[in-house]
C-alpha cells in the first residue's frame, strides 16, 4: 500500500482505539464544570453566555467537535488566539518586565477539555 493508505489506516485505527463519541451531554456536563468568568475571548464572547444558550447550541456544537475528533483537524477560526502583555514590575518600556496570556476561544476551551476527559 502506498503512505497515503497506510496513514489513514493508523489514523482511523488510533481513533478508534483512544476516543469515543462525543455526547450532547458530554457538552453540556462539560460546559457546566467551567468558571463563569466575564472574561471575553477574541469573539467577545464569555463563557456565561455559553452556559445560558448551551440547550441551544450543543446540538450543533457537539457535531462539529465529534467531526474535528474524527478527521483530526482542529478549526482554523477555534485556532486565534489574542496576547496581550501584561505588566508584572519595574521599567515599563521593557519588554522583559511583561508576561503574555493568550486568550484562547471559548469553544477551543471546550474542546480541549472534551479531549481530555477522554485520555
Amino acid at each position: 500500500p502506498d503512505a497515503d493508505t497506510f496513514n489513514n489506516l493508523i489514523n482511523s485505527n488510533i481513533n478508534s482505539m483512544f476516543l469515543h463519541e462525543i455526547s450532547e451531554t458530554d457538552v453540556v456536563n462539560t460546559v457546566r464544570k467551567f468558571n463563569n468568568k466575564k472574561s471575553t475571548d477574541i469573539n467577545e464572547i464569555d463563557m456565561g453566555i455559553i452556559k445560558e444558550v448551551i440547550f441551544s447550541i450543543v446540538r450543533p456544537l457537539t457535531y462539529v467537535y465529534n467531526l474535528s475528533l474524527q478527521k483530526g483537524h482542529f478549526p482554523k477560526t477555534m485556532k486565534m488566539t489574542k496576547v496581550i502583555p501584561i505588566f508584572k514590575t519595574g521599567n515599563k518600556h521593557s519588554m522583559e518586565n511583561y508576561r503574555p496570556i493568550a486568550i484562547i476561544p471559548q469553544f477551543s476551551k471546550i474542546l480541549e477539555k472534551l479531549f481530555v476527559n477522554q485520555l
